[in-house]
């Protein structure tokens, strides 16, 4: 059991340790919707997770080449590696994975002979990086000379990311990009009982059962979910010292400590990172400082894709670009 300050108590009912119940009581008349329906939204679309991004197999070049005396084809194999559940350990940073170029990328290695099944437990991770379903079929060696060779590249994320977007980190023709789904949360859901105070007041008890893929247990991503929650509402917050206006300013008091930090905080991928750096943009306080037309101009070819990222980051934050 663990309570949330200023609040009710919260009880943790652990169905297993991929899945828990979440009561909440007593809650205000009303206020049960409205908090659970924030949480589970918050919960499937912005905690942060792992995922593979790409992947190199030896012998083919794109995803419909067939592999020899293996089973799958190039497209069954990612689609099988696409489950495998990746933690990376908090000992890595997201600076440290922003700052890798993608031929130092440290990589999740296999190297299979003989006939058999092959399963993420024949993987071989680099220090900080772990496989959770190590059951995970991956694929069928059919005989006793059979050889799979890859490498597989993982990263931080929010959401969900398609490989055309992946695609543009990759400058290999080697390196196979795949879709990412980030979210380490599977399922959420959430109910709303009246619970009797007294003989005609009533009061809300909210439930919300959530269930994780494994890389976090579902403590955690309600926690994190509740942090991102209470940053955006921050937003809001009104110095009783200064005589502040939140309709005249992109930019709330509250805010001021967040946009004056790295821009390693934004969580961008490697590219959007590394064009910000060299353009001499250090803080989230100098991006907020530019419009929209002058950070697109950063990019001499296409950069919709980064330029959309760094917005979306910045709305997670409750910021914006400076008006035109």
């Amino acid at each position: 059991m663990f309570t949330i300050e200023n609040l009710s108590k919260v009880k943790q009912d652990s169905v297993n340790k991929y899945l828990s119940n979440f009561i909440v009581s007593p809650l205000t008349k009303g206020s049960g919707i409205t908090l659970g329906n924030a949480l589970r939204r918050t919960l499937l679309s912005s905690v942060i997770g792992t995922s593979i991004f790409a992947v190199k197999v030896d012998g083919i070049k794109h995803e419909f080449s067939p592999i020899p005396t293996i089973k799958e084809d190039g497209i069954q194999l990612i689609l099988n590696l696409k489950k495998l559940v990746i933690k990376i350990d908090s000992s890595i940073s997201n600076k440290e994975l922003n700052e890798y170029r993608l031929e130092n990328w440290p990589t999740l290695k296999l190297d299979f002979k003989g006939k058999g099944v092959i399963t993420g437990s024949d993987i071989k991770c680099p220090s900080g990086f772990i496989v959770v379903n190590k059951d995970l079929i991956i694929a069928n060696a059919e005989n006793e000379n059979s050889a799979l060779k890859l490498e597989i590249y993982a990263t931080r994320g929010i959401g969900f990311k398609t490989f055309n977007e992946n695609r543009e980190l990759i400058n290999s023709l080697g390196i196979i990009a795949t879709d990412s789904n980030f979210s380490p949360v599977v399922q959420v859901s959430y109910k709303v009982e009246e619970i009797k105070v007294e003989k005609t007041s009533f009061d809300d008890e909210l439930t919300i059962s959530i269930a994780t893929n494994g890389s976090m247990t579902p403590e955690e991503c309600l926690e994190n979910a509740s942090r991102i929650l209470i940053n955006q509402l921050n937003l809001f917050k009104f110095s009783t010292d200064e005589k502040y206006n939140v309709l005249n300013s992109n930019i709330a008091p509250s805010n001021k400590k967040t946009i004056s930090t790295s821009i390693i905080e934004l969580n961008l991928s490697p590219r959007s990172f590394n064009k910000l750096k060299r353009s001499g943009i250090e803080t989230i306080e100098q991006i907020t400082s530019l419009t929209q037309a002058e950070i697109k101009k950063l990019w001499s070819t296409s950069g919709s894709h980064s330029f959309k990222e760094i917005k979306q980051a910045l709305i997670k934050k409750g910021l914006s670009f400076k008006n035109n």
